[in-house]
């Protein structure tokens, strides 16, 4: 397989890659093969003074009408942030997210917990004690901004939280799962601001009320019902995933190497919370889950032992295994059938990269490049053809000091792209310690800060809309003393060639 002249030139090719079995002549596959994409990064407004924002996560609605991002925000304390972005919008808009469409939560705690209901226009997130639902819009029109919709009490259940298609929430927690009907909960009303439920005393959460104005003060609808994990009365999930247009739920919870132990099941809501199957090959704790609706049978795991699993919810034991990390954990997957192809998506903390991987051809093709940030999140959109990812900056403090020296663009590789090229008279820098020198791809690039990226994949792309270079400065003081041959003492000599894929049983795929 030969580079596509049209090819990212943040995507680098693996050398000599095995003919595709699943090369296509279809234009969406062909695009995702051959790395066929425009990248750009997400604009997000600034906080107010002496505030940030720092993202937790990213999720795309089943259908790809919503984007939405759970971080949180504060200066001494941190609260729950959301931002979201409507991808279904019939008009071109700016990547960037609108001020009206960025808003506290009014939850009291940080938190990682955050589901949508794509039928209800509802995004979900929870803390330790409540749910807060909010809604982009209703069956008549799209709002301006998100309307606050339902709180409810989830104390003693500080789980993940799910909707299922008959029209209820679940929150996890020891051994059940606490249950509430959507049509029959109170609402914060037109505007959005009736209470619900008992009154909070807010000082309980927040001394200095000062410190955060915005969190809810009502105490939220308590729970209908609950469902018991009859089969696995000990079971306390920490993450987990409904598998498409169906009751069954993928849960994980954190890894033991006790005897017996399991890591990751799936439970049937729809049956009074029966285990319905035991998932088996995990040897760490399962990070991410992802499905598609091009195969609900099919589910993509990523796991702390540095590999991603595809399963078929018929085999105890994945159907292949994909090296994404090595020793280093695998954090984030996404998976995808652009035109019927299996294709997956890993990143991970260290390798600063995105790897996709062609199923049916037991291979990595390329690595997308991410600015030298961490992969925290992956979240692919069919609608769009479209991979987001949420990547953070791990070479600058909370004071915006910079683990960053001057950085080395080969004459060549400044020849070869017009994105190389000096901006004016500002110098451009890279980390110390980078995974990937400068010459690693075709565009010496380097973000400077966290940043949301989207990949969109198409037949005819402009690959040169990317992402501008970030605005990183040389150390300010010394972090560490380093020698000339130490600076990015990761990056030289790598080889992008590694072995890192396994295979078990393939027929399926």
């Amino acid at each position: 397989m030969k580079r596509h002249p049209k090819s990212s030139p943040l995507a680098r090719f693996r050398s000599n890659l095995p003919t595709l079995a699943s090369e296509s002549v279809e234009p969406l596959s062909i695009s995702v093969q051959n790395a066929l994409c425009e990248i750009s990064s997400l604009q997000i407004p600034s906080p107010s003074y002496n505030e940030s924002i720092e993202l937790i996560k990213l999720q795309v609605s089943t259908s790809g009408v919503c984007l939405a991002l759970l971080g949180t925000t504060g200066a001494k304390v941190r609260y729950p942030w959301l931002g979201y972005y409507l991808l279904d919008e019939r008009a071109p808009q700016p990547f960037a997210l609108p001020d009206s469409k960025c808003f506290q939560a009014g939850l009291a705690e940080a938190t990682s917990h955050m589901t949508m209901d794509e039928t209800r226009k509802l995004i979900l997130v929870g803390d330790k004690t409540r749910v807060k639902s909010f809604a982009w819009g209703n069956s008549r029109r799209t709002f301006t901004k998100a309307l606050p919709t339902h709180t409810l009490d989830s104390r003693q259940f500080e789980g993940p939280i799910l909707t299922l298609p008959n029209g209820t929430i679940l929150r996890a927690g020891r051994a059940a799962a606490a249950v509430w009907v959507i049509d029959q909960l109170d609402t914060h009303g037109p505007k959005g601001d009736s209470r619900i439920g008992k009154k909070l005393v807010i000082d309980e959460y927040d001394e200095e009320l000062d410190m955060c104005p915005d969190i809810d003060d009502s105490g939220g609808t308590p729970r209908a019902s609950h469902i018991f994990f009859n089969d696995d009365p000990t079971l306390e999930p920490d993450l987990w995933e409904r598998l498409p247009d169906s009751s069954t739920v993928i849960c994980a919870e954190p890894y033991s190497n006790s005897e017996g132990s399991r890591s990751c099941l799936l439970i049937d809501f729809g049956h009074n919370g029966k285990t319905v199957a035991v998932v088996k090959g995990h040897r760490d704790t399962v990070s991410d889950f992802s499905t598609s609706t091009a195969d609900p049978r099919a589910f993509l795991t990523a796991c702390h032992d540095g590999y991603a699993r595809l399963f078929d919810i018929r085999q105890p034991y994945p159907v292949i295994e994909f090296q994404a990390g090595h020793q280093y954990d695998c954090r984030s997957v996404a998976l995808a059938f652009p035109d019927g192809i299996p294709i997956v998506f890993t990143g991970t903390n260290h390798r600063e990269q995105i790897k996709v991987w062609d199923v049916r051809a037991k291979a990595c093709i390329y690595e997308l490049a991410t600015g030298n940030n961490q992969v925290k999140s992956l979240s692919w959109d069919a609608e769009s053809n479209s991979l987001f990812a949420y990547t953070s900056c791990g070479y600058k403090d909370k004071s915006r000091s910079y683990q960053y020296r001057q950085a080395d663009i080969p004459q060549r590789k400044r020849a070869s792209h017009p994105n190389n090229t000096s901006q004016g008279s500002k110098p451009r820098c890279w980390p110390r310690q980078a995974w990937h020198a400068e010459d690693y791809f075709e565009y010496a690039f380097d973000a400077g800060e966290d940043q949301v990226y989207r990949y969109t994949f198409k037949e005819e792309p402009n690959r040169y809309i990317l992402p501008e270079y970030g605005n990183a400065k040389e150390d300010s003081y010394t972090i560490k003393e380093y020698d000339d041959d130490e600076d990015s003492e990761m990056a030289y000599g790598r080889n992008s060639d590694d072995d890192d894929f396994d295979e078990d049983d393939f027929d399926d795929y």
